[in-house]
């Protein structure tokens, strides 16, 4: 069963996903840093392109909320 939508979940959905992607900034910046210093190893290669996605998909659920919360407050105006 879907909860319902309150604000309450959107400012944790917020949270975690700006959580989220400030793990994913730190992702990044470890595997280019060792990157930049020459270390070709493919889990760094990896850890850069996982980094990245994982930061697009949580951009993308504070995407989601801003227009579910956008909706709430149209909604209730």
């Amino acid at each position: 069963m879907i909860a319902p939508v309150s604000t309450r979940n959107l400012s944790d959905t917020f949270a975690t996903a700006q959580e989220g992607m400030r793990r994913s900034l730190a992702q990044v910046g470890r595997s280019a840093e060792a990157l930049s210093q020459g270390d070709l190893d493919p889990g760094n290669i990896v850890g850069l392109l996982q980094g990245q996605r994982l930061y697009e998909v949580n951009a993308k659920v504070l995407r989601t909320g801003d227009q579910m919360l956008g909706t709430l407050l149209s909604v209730f105006a």
